[in-house]
């Protein structure tokens, strides 16, 4: 019935679950499993450091932020530089993608998937779900119901409900 399942994580717990429903669901099928992770373009140093993953976070990427809150800092000549304007580099950007990927990847072996992909890519969520959707013929997107920023979530509506309303295949929204 499946063959190319696609399962889009932001790694929050909701999106952990979504991960072991898609796993079940690829080994049972003996589906192909994309585990795709899109970083948002706005991805801000305030929301990096609210990220359960930036404690896994390479050694020179942690520098890399060091020094950025460093230079805001001397900049700002003491007085507290809202971080929230503040872009999370480059760097902390590519593995923190890797890093959610590669986690929610060890939940798929677990399940016994034969076929896994692992992506990491940025861009406006929803939009890159869809196009790798489209690319990988996938039949069916698992995707959680709340994702790790509340506030974009409520201001920007959530990417599940856009990818919902907009895919061509079944999607499956796990709580």
């Amino acid at each position: 019935m499946f063959k190319n399942i696609l399962l889009a994580t932001d790694g929050s717990d909701h999106a952990k679950r979504a991960a072991e429903v898609a796993g079940d669901i690829a080994a049972t099928y003996g589906a192909r499993l994309t585990i795709l992770n899109v970083q948002p373009l706005s991805l801000t140093l305030q929301e990096l450091e609210t990220m359960p993953q930036t404690k896994r976070l390479p050694k020179a990427v942690r520098a890399d932020i060091r020094k950025l809150q460093d230079v805001l800092l001397y900049a700002s000549e003491s007085e507290e530089v809202p971080l929230y304007y503040v872009p999370a580099p480059r760097s902390a950007i590519d593995a923190l993608g890797e890093i959610i990927v590669n986690e929610t990847a060890e939940i798929a072996k677990k399940k016994k998937v034969a076929k896994v992909e692992c992506l990491a890519v940025e861009g406006d969520p929803a939009e890159k779900i869809l196009e790798q959707a489209k690319k990988s013929k996938t039949d069916l997107i698992v995707i959680g119901t709340r994702g790790l920023t509340r506030i974009g979530e409520f201001v920007l509506g959530s990417v599940s409900h856009k990818v919902v309303h907009a895919a061509k295949c079944p999607c499956l929204t796990v709580k």
